[in-house]
């Protein structure tokens, strides 16, 4: 024989497979497709990520608190009692607005241990003072 009878059946099952898989496609394609007619139809206007960003800032300052509230990821780059030498900034696809990241500071203190990083295998650096942990949603 040139093919069994379980290879038959094992290529029919797998040509039933992928009819069924790509029927399933078409039907997620769909309603995917209807649900953007309903939404577009309900809202007027189809939705851009800038309409959604400034949802999220509008939603954002009704569920945080002040204090916790995501903030611009734009800080100033000094050193102690001098003027500021420059920025760290995010900014986000369009580059004009800096990304809204959520910010907890811990201050330096005598049980934050220093931290620090090789330069080279005789050189390390060592620093210490407030860290910042940022989140970014």
């Amino acid at each position: 024989k040139l093919v069994s009878a379980a290879e038959a059946r094992l290529c029919m099952v797998a040509l039933h497979m992928r009819k069924l898989l790509v029927q399933q496609s078409d039907s997620l394609g769909y309603i995917e497709h209807m649900l953007h007619e309903q939404l577009e139809a309900a809202i007027g206007r189809e939705v851009t990520a800038a309409d959604f960003d400034a949802f999220m800032v509008q939603h954002e300052a009704k569920l945080f608190a002040p204090p916790h509230a995501p903030a611009p990821f734009s800080f100033a780059v000094r050193r102690a009692n001098h003027a500021p030498e420059g920025a760290v900034t995010i900014t986000q696809n369009t580059g004009l607005e800096p990304i809204r990241t959520i910010s907890r500071r811990l201050e330096a203190s005598v049980d934050l241990a220093r931290m620090s990083f090789a330069l080279d295998a005789a050189t390390r650096i060592w620093f210490g003072g407030d860290r910042y942990l940022h989140a970014y949603l």
